[in-house]
């Protein structure tokens, strides 16, 4: 059964919260309602949004969505699918368990959603804070298979009427792996026309006339009334009370498979207009056991149409939105120190990459070339350790090397970029954790980069090959447990000291980028990177963020 505990609720809830300066029409004003079930903003009499955490459903769920005293834009349990629940998030298939449809007599789902409210702020401004702890359990299992914490941070209504909802969601696996999955697509195995959802999703109103789908990228022909495509944000939108009002979906840049696949029905003759955020629609994921990722989607409610330009500037302020403040646990260490020799004139410009990069993606950066940053108590700060183009020796003591080593046990994350694999020649822990100690290089020339994984998130972004000009790293002592992710031919490059040692080899070739599991942490390295100009590159620093956020844990992707 759906459970679900009393809600802790803070900020005045279930008073009536006014504010002379906050209006839906000339005369009206907002106000909060709150029962045992639910907390709504509603707008003279009428709600705006309305948050559903009772037991009367197998999921929580917001109906009515409505512009300010307009009719609702959403609705639940529509007789053809009474387990659509206005706006809703839910998983298909967790290990081949359906989440997502109920038996219609028994209003019960093979798979069970239980969730309890955390926290719920309404506060005075009428914007809003809700944090849930869930679980995805079989029925009748004792240990959930799946648990999640979910935050979702609603802004109060604009001028226009428009609001936004911030979805913030962390998926940790239990004890087993879990596949994520979706019906098959038509032309798959068992396909189905109906197939490949899964995820957030709203079920609009029967009333929503002349509906429309828009896109940052091309939308193509619907097939039986079924939209399937990539954008970085969706936009469904129609007519409603004589007027243009629609709801975006926006996909954040941090989160896997980004830009996210988008399912769509438009089939107003049946009154079924539909928008789910498709994450797992190309194809399954799986989590190893006790790992997490994170997911991050912003849903705007707004009146009128919205084209592709509009969509790309919610998404570009999407992406910006959230500055981290100095306790942000989303925070990272970017170490530049070089000991004596050779020093790369890049490191401003991946300084500055990288900075740019957490500040697109809310994360806080600390930048230092000082090695007294190495403490227990300093490390524990951060999420992972980006060491940009370090060399030579870096540390002035053994304590020093401990913290680093106290870090990596405690499950931090380890990011190495181009010649940090030259750091610490003397130290084999740390060839062990990077991956690989420094050999050689030929001179700067253009190369084939092979892909060996489309699905990690540094690589994702890329084909089955890429064209790069870089110095080509030779390295040996390889930790053999490396889940290599490039690699190149070191045969079919100009190499005037071939007769001189050229490392060691995986599968025949030579890796320059990778990833693994090191003493309870995480290490990922890129061998690329020795140009300024990689680090305004967007293929590029697409790479580096893809590392970063595996290193942070908030990734798992299923290796090819």
């Amino acid at each position: 059964m759906k459970s679900a505990l009393p809600v802790l609720a803070t900020a005045a809830l279930g008073l009536l919260l006014m504010s002379p300066q906050t209006t839906c029409a000339a005369t009206t004003k907002f106000a909060w309602q709150t029962n045992a079930t639910a907390v709504a903003l509603v707008c003279g009499g009428k709600p705006v949004w309305q948050f559903n955490y009772g037991t009367n459903g197998t999921k929580p769920f917001f109906h009515p969505l409505a512009l300010p005293g307009g009719s609702p834009l959403t609705w639940p349990s529509p007789p053809d699918h009474p387990w659509h629940y206005g706006l809703w998030f839910s998983w298909k298939y967790l290990n081949g368990v359906n989440y997502w449809e109920e038996d219609r007599k028994l209003r019960q789902c093979e798979g069970v959603t239980s969730w309890r409210v955390l926290q719920i702020e309404a506060r005075p401004d009428f914007s809003a804070r809700i944090e849930l702890a869930l679980d995805y359990r079989p029925r009748g299992a004792a240990q959930p298979l799946v648990t999640e914490q979910r935050v979702i941070a609603i802004s109060p209504p604009a001028t226009n009427g428009s609001y936004a909802m911030d979805w913030s969601l962390t998926f940790k696996a239990g004890g087993e792996k879990v596949k994520f999955d979706r019906t098959p697509l038509p032309g798959e195995p068992g396909g189905q026309t109906y197939g490949g959802y899964a995820g957030l999703s709203l079920r609009f109103a029967k009333e929503l006339a002349d509906p429309k789908v828009s896109a940052t990228a091309e939308v193509g022909e619907p097939r039986e009334n079924r939209f399937r495509f990539a954008a970085a944000a969706a936009d469904y939108s129609g007519r409603l009370d004589g007027a243009e009002a629609g709801v975006a979906f926006l996909d954040h840049p941090a989160n896997p498979r980004y830009p996210t696949r988008w399912y769509a029905i438009v089939n107003p003759a049946q009154s079924f207009t539909f928008l789910n955020s498709a994450w797992l629609q190309i194809e399954p994921f799986e989590l190893a056991a006790n790992q997490e990722f994170s997911l991050r989607y912003r849903v705007l409610v707004h009146p009128d149409r919205w084209d592709a330009a509009r969509l790309e500037t919610e998404q570009q302020q999407f992406a910006l939105a959230g500055a981290t403040s100095s306790d942000s646990p989303r925070r990272v260490l970017v170490f530049t120190k070089n000991g004596k020799g050779y020093v790369h004139d890049n490191i401003p410009a991946s300084v500055a990459a990288l900075r740019k990069l957490c500040r697109e993606n809310n994360i806080a950066v600390d930048v230092t070339d000082d090695s007294a940053a190495f403490t227990d108590d300093n490390l524990k700060r951060y999420k992972a350790l980006i060491f940009s183009n370090t060399n030579n020796e870096l540390f002035d003591n053994d304590e020093q090397k401990a913290a680093l080593q106290h870090y990596l046990h405690a499950g931090g994350g380890f990011v190495g970029i181009h010649s940090a694999c030259g750091s610490e020649r003397q130290w084999p822990w740390f060839w062990s954790m990077l991956g690989g100690k420094f050999v050689r290089h030929p001179k700067l020339q253009p190369f084939t980069i092979k892909v060996c994984d489309s699905h990690h998130p540094s690589t994702a972004h890329l084909g089955a090959t890429w064209q790069w000009t870089d110095e080509f790293y030779f390295l040996d002592h390889l930790n053999p447990d490396l889940h290599v992710l490039l690699s190149g031919d070191r045969t079919k490059l100009d190499d005037v000291n071939r007769a001189q040692p050229a490392g060691e080899q995986i599968a025949g070739e030579s890796p320059l980028a990778w990833c693994h599991e090191f003493e309870g942490g995480r290490a990922w390295y890129t061998a690329l990177g020795h140009q300024k100009a990689h680090y305004s590159d967007p293929m590029f620093t697409r790479h580096l963020l893809g590392g970063i956020l595996w290193a942070m844990h908030e990734t798992n992707p299923q290796p090819n």
